[in-house]
Formats: C-alpha cells, sequence, structure tokens
C-alpha cells in the first residue's frame, strides 16, 4: 500500500541520526540557527512579546522565555513568544521554496523542546534542520499558488516543519509521528493581509505553539487523517485551490536538504525580503554617483509581481509598514547608505527628507523581470533614478546580499548577530553567546545554554 505524504515525512524523519548528516548540510545550517537564534533576541524587546508573555503561566517552569526579565513557563509558550521575537523584526532567514522564514518558527520550537528533554546540541541541530528541510518538502507540493492566494506559509507551512522536529525531539513512534504532521494540518494558519501588523510575527509563534501542541496530542493517542494533504476534502486543495494538481516530488533525501548545497537566504537588513534587490541596487547607485536630492526628479522602482504582492504599503504610518514599504526602505538607503533596525521607530518614520524621497519614488510590476511569470525564483529589481536635467541612472539586481549566489560572509553573519544580540545583553556576554553557539554540537544539555542566556539578559 502507497505511504501518504505525513507517513512518508514520519518514516525519513525517524530514522535520522546525527552521524548520517553530510558534514557540508552540518556546516551551512549551523550559521543559519545562530543568525535566527541572534533574531530572536533582537525581537525580545516587542511589544508583540511582551503581550504574549503577559498570557504565559509562570507556574510551568519547563522552558525559558526571552525578555529583558527571562522567566520560565509552559513550553508550547515558551516557543510562541520567543517565535514571536526571532520574527518581529522581519531581520529573520528567507527560503525561496518555502516563500518564507523558516528558522523564526523552526529555533524557538527545538529550543523549547529541547529544554524539556534535556536534549544534546547535536539532536537540537538534528532537529532544526529536520524541520527546515520537512517545511521546504511541503512548500514543494503546494507553493507558490498556497502562498499567491494569501497564505502566509512561514506559519501554515512552516507549522509541519516545526511539528517533525518537535516529534523528533520527543522520540515519537513513526505512526505518532504521522498522526502529528496531520493534527497540525488543521491548525496551520496565517494570513498575508496581517503583513505590516503585529499579527504577522505572531504567525511565527503561533506555529512554533501549535507544532508543540499537535506532537503532544499525538503522543498521547489522538489519531488524524494521515492521508489529508492529499484528501479530496484536504489541506492541498483547502490551501491552494481545486484546480492544484497532485505533483510528483522527490522524497525527502539529504540530496534534497534545503543546506545540501548552502545556507537559506539570511537578510543584512530587518525588512522584506522582497525590499531587499531594490535596496542593494540603490545602494550601487548612490556609491556610484554624486547623487543630490534636489537634483533628482523620479525613483522608479521595477519588481517582479511576487515582490509587489508583498510590499503593500504606499505610506508608513507605523515602524513595521515600513518594512514592507518600498519607498521607505529605497528612501533609507538613498539617503543613509544603509537600512538597520534604527530606521524602524517612530522618530524615523516622520523624517522629512526620508517623507522627501518617498514621494518621488513609485514601485512599478514589471513582468519582463520575471518572464511573464509570477516569480522567477529570484527577488530581481530595477531601479531607475531620473534626474531633473534628464539623466537616468539605473542598475539592476538579480541576487541580493544574503542570497545563496551572493552570500553574507561569516564576519558578516556574526557581525549581525552580535548587533542584535547587545540589544539585550552586554559585549562580553554577546561574544560568549555566539562562540557557545559555534560550538552548538559540543554542548550535551541545552539547558545549560539557555539557563546562561537567561542570566545574561537579566
Amino acid at each position: 500500500m502507497n505511504k501518504t505524504l505525513m507517513e512518508k515525512i514520519a518514516n525519513f524523519v525517524a530514522g535520522i541520526k546525527f552521524d548520517d548528516i553530510p558534514t557540508a548540510i552540518l556546516e551551512n545550517a549551523l550559521p543559519c540557527f545562530i543568525d535566527g537564534f541572534g533574531c530572536m533576541l533582537a525581537g525580545a524587546l516587542s511589544p508583540v512579546t511582551a503581550i504574549r508573555a503577559s498570557l504565559a503561566s509562570k507556574s510551568d517552569r519547563e522552558a525559558h522565555a526571552f525578555l529583558p526579565n527571562p522567566f520560565m513557563t509552559d513550553v508550547p509558550s515558551a516557543a510562541c513568544i520567543n517565535g514571536i521575537s526571532a520574527h518581529y523584526e522581519d531581520f529573520d532567514d528567507v527560503s525561496i521554496v518555502l516563500r518564507g522564514h523558516p528558522s523564526a518558527v523552526m529555533v524557538p520550537t527545538c529550543l523549547a523542546v529541547g529544554e524539556e528533554q534535556k536534549s544534546s546540541g547535536k539532536k537540537l541541530l538534528t532537529a532544526y534542520i529536520i524541520g527546515v528541510d520537512v517545511a521546504d518538502y511541503i512548500a514543494k507540493h503546494i507553493n507558490p499558488e498556497h502562498y499567491s492566494i494569501g497564505w502566509h506559509s512561514t506559519s501554515t507551512l512552516g507549522i509541519f516543519g516545526a511539528t517533525a522536529a518537535a516529534s523528533y525531539l520527543m522520540g515519537l513512534t513513526v505512526p505518532q509521528m504521522a498522526n502529528a504532521l496531520s493534527i497540525a494540518a488543521s491548525m496551520s494558519s496565517g494570513l498575508k493581509g496581517n503583513f505590516g501588523t503585529m499579527t504577522k510575527p505572531y504567525h511565527a509563534g503561533l506555529a512554533a505553539e501549535q507544532s508543540i501542541i499537535a506532537t503532544y496530542l499525538a503522543a498521547a493517542g489522538m489519531e488524524a487523517n494521515t492521508n489529508i494533504f492529499d484528501d479530496p476534502a484536504g489541506y492541498r486543495r483547502a490551501y491552494a485551490g481545486e484546480d492544484m494538481e497532485k505533483r510528483d516530488i522527490p522524497d525527502l533525501s539529504w540530496e534534497t536538504s534545503a543546506f545540501a548545497s548552502s545556507m537559506l537566504s539570511l537578510k543584512p537588513y530587518p525588512s522584506c525580503r522582497g525590499t531587499h534587490t531594490a535596496i542593494d541596487a540603490t545602494l550601487f547607485l548612490r556609491e556610484t554617483y554624486d547623487l543630490k536630492l534636489e537634483d533628482i526628479k523620479k525613483i522608479n522602482v521595477y519588481v517582479q509581481p511576487i515582490a509587489a504582492d508583498i510590499v503593500t504599503y504606499e505610506r508608513v504610518e507605523r515602524p513595521s509598514q515600513g518594512k514592507f514599504c518600498m519607498s521607505y526602505c529605497v528612501a533609507a538607503a538613498l539617503l543613509d547608505g544603509t537600512v538597520n533596525l534604527d530606521h524602524f521607530s517612530e522618530a524615523q518614520i516622520q523624517r522629512k527628507d526620508l517623507r522627501a524621497v518617498m514621494d518621488k519614488t513609485e514601485m512599478i510590476v514589471d513582468l519582463a523581470l520575471s518572464n511573464g511569470e509570477y516569480t522567477d525564483g529570484t527577488w530581481k529589481a530595477r531601479v531607475e533614478i531620473v534626474l531633473i536635467d534628464g539623466r537616468k541612472h539605473e542598475k539592476i539586481i538579480v541576487d541580493a546580499k544574503g542570497e545563496p549566489s551572493n552570500p553574507m560572509s561569516t564576519k558578516e553573519i556574526e557581525q549581525k548577530f552580535l548587533q542584535n544580540a547587545n540589544r539585550v545583553m552586554d559585549q562580553s556576554s554577546a561574544n560568549e553567546t555566539l562562540i557557545t553557539l559555534k560550538n552548538l554540537t559540543s554542548i550535551r544539555n541545552i539547558m545549560t545554554l539557555s539557563t546562561d542566556i537567561a542570566q545574561a539578559m537579566n
């Protein structure tokens, strides 16, 4: 009898051992885990994190919720709180297959369950890789249709990866794991219409939280339809439309891992990935030409449909909207030579010089950039600066800084981590945390890492 999709995933995951994972995959995955951890620390000050933390029980001391005053709570709540933090600044990594941010869901899930299970660093990294790969595997069966109709796949598909990771750490049997994944299908949620609001980062936390609950339920004996993905009334048709055909996708393997040949797409700027090629193009033009604001008549930003579908804010009324406003990100890059966390504050979005550049900037969909398709698999953008005297300067960027084809260096990744960690701990503690994370696979009990970080944040 043919195995269902959930059964195939469970069979693959249950047989994984750390020593069987190719070295290249481990080497590519660890910097992404560290980057995700740093993003979690950077977002710990967020108001959304504080709101969710206010609802968490402090009587169940099972896993750490990392805030300026860390506390221990139940495992699902800890994962939710930390997941919100990891995604709050929109500084976390991207999978183009997933059309989302895997580490914001996987790192908090693995960390919370790992604490509860007293997992080793090796097991934690293994679970993280499993989570990213399973989320991508599901995405290959349903994207880009799923994403293009409004689902936020960070959470809707990320929940499957997180459930696989949690199930692995908890040691579920193959049938239990297949049930956990199938239960998670009924918990899958998150809408792109909430981008630019407090609810977007909550999506990552919600996926982490619900994945753990799904795993607990399956471990306790709850059953589900393990053919839920392909059932006539199942996930594929409900989440991608009735016309979505079943695809023949190669089974999970190390050869198809997201980390087989490269890292994930890491972000040098804390804004929607759809803005990054335009930011890079603007920075190039800024560095190449002697541009003065008074000489600029118009800035045209040509993008693929996928970017216009996400970067939807024309004006910025709240800092979070700036992350999804092309004119704001381009203006910041042109005026300041960078786009960083400080740009997304109440004071910054009121700057008159930024507003002046925004008024001259227009985002335009150019189907030629993606051969007439929704996307060509990149975030390709072309920025054209038109001067008052009629001259034009333009630059096309195919792969933004941080893409696998244009990766951030080890030094850049570590500098980003330290900057993020410095928001909640001193420089010495940030340095020590980075060293510890770089040696993750030597940690015998992950609770020691969490305890040390919690103390550094106090």
